[in-house]
C-alpha cells in the first residue's frame, strides 16, 4: 500500500474498532487490544472457503485491504493469521515497535501472535487464538488471566525468546501454546499459513470453529456443538442442522452475513468424501 492509502486504511480500521488514533502508549494498546476481540470474531469459516476455491494449489496470501473490507461488510472475522497479521500491519502503522511471533500448538509456526514495545517493557498480544486475552500480556513474569470461568497463565518457557501459555482445564494447568518471541520469518509464517490450509494437518479446514470474545461471556461453536461459558456456569447444546448453526452464528455471533452455511455443507461434503 502507498502512505496515502496506508494512512486511509488505519483510518477505516480504527473506526471498525471505535478507537481514537493517539501516540503509542499502554493505555491505547490496551484499547486496541480489547476492541479487537469484541469487534473481530475468531472464525474459520473464511478459511475453509479458501481452501475450497483453491483445491488443487496454494491458498492466496492475505490482502489487508480485503480483509478490512470483508470486516467492515461483516463477512468475516478470522484464525490467527488474519488476525495477527492485520492488527501487526495496524500497530505499525501507528508507530508502535511490534513484530508479528510464531506459536507452537499443533506444530511449529501454528499459532500467530504479536509482540510490542513500550517504554523498554515487551507485551505480548494474542488476539487471535480465540481466547478472551482483553489484556496486553507483560513479558517478564508470571501472569494470569480469567474470564468467563476460563483462565489462562503465561510464564517463562527456557529461554528469553521462548514463553508460555497454559489454560486452566478442569482444575489443572494444561500447556497449550509455546511462543518463539523472536520476529518471525515471512517465509516460516507463509509455509504454516500454507499448511495451515492443507487438510488433515490442523483443525483450521477440517472442524468448524467459530468463537465470540464478549465482556461477560464467551460463545464457542465446534462443529455441532454450541458453548456458552458464564462467570457460573458452562451450558453446550448440540445443533445438527447446518441452517440452524448458520442462523446461530448470524443470531449470536454478530456475523450475519457470515456465509456459514456454506462453509459448513462444503466441509461437511469433503468430509464425507474423504478429501
Amino acid at each position: 500500500m502507498t502512505a496515502a492509502s496506508t494512512d486511509e486504511w488505519t483510518a477505516r480500521y480504527l473506526r471498525l474498532l471505535g478507537v481514537e488514533r493517539t501516540t503509542p502508549d499502554l493505555q491505547t494498546l490496551r484499547r486496541l487490544t480489547a476492541a479487537h476481540l469484541l469487534n473481530i470474531p475468531f472464525e474459520n469459516v473464511s478459511s475453509i472457503l479458501r481452501r475450497q476455491a483453491n483445491a488443487a494449489g496454494p491458498v492466496p496470501e492475505l490482502d489487508p485491504s480485503e480483509v478490512l473490507e470483508r470486516w467492515e461488510r461483516g463477512t468475516a472475522g478470522g484464525v490467527c493469521f488474519e488476525i495477527a497479521g492485520m492488527l501487526g500491519w495496524l500497530l505499525r502503522a501507528l508507530g508502535y515497535r511490534a513484530h508479528n511471533v510464531l506459536g507452537f500448538i499443533l506444530f511449529p509456526g501454528s499459532h500467530q501472535a504479536l509482540v510490542a514495545e513500550i517504554q523498554g517493557q515487551s507485551y505480548l498480544v494474542d488476539v487471535g487464538c480465540g481466547a478472551p486475552l482483553f489484556e496486553p500480556i507483560p513479558l517478564g513474569r508470571s501472569v494470569e488471566a480469567h474470564h468467563a470461568g476460563l483462565g489462562f497463565r503465561f510464564s517463562p518457557s527456557g529461554t528469553s525468546d521462548s514463553w508460555q501459555q497454559d489454560r486452566l482445564i478442569d482444575g489443572q494447568w494444561v500447556p497449550f501454546c509455546q511462543y518463539d518471541l523472536r520476529p518471525l520469518d515471512p517465509r516460516d509464517g507463509a509455509a504454516a499459513y500454507q499448511r495451515h490450509h492443507t487438510p488433515g494437518q490442523s483443525w483450521v479446514v477440517d472442524n468448524l470453529v467459530i468463537i465470540r470474545c464478549l465482556q461477560d461471556q464467551v460463545l464457542v461453536l465446534r462443529d455441532r456443538e454450541f458453548t456458552r461459558f458464564t462467570p457460573g456456569s458452562k451450558v453446550s447444546q448440540t445443533i445438527a442442522e447446518p441452517k440452524s448453526r448458520a442462523q446461530l452464528v448470524a443470531r449470536a455471533f454478530g456475523l450475519p452475513d457470515l456465509p456459514a452455511e456454506a462453509a459448513i455443507r462444503a466441509l461437511e461434503a469433503r468430509l464425507a468424501a474423504g478429501t
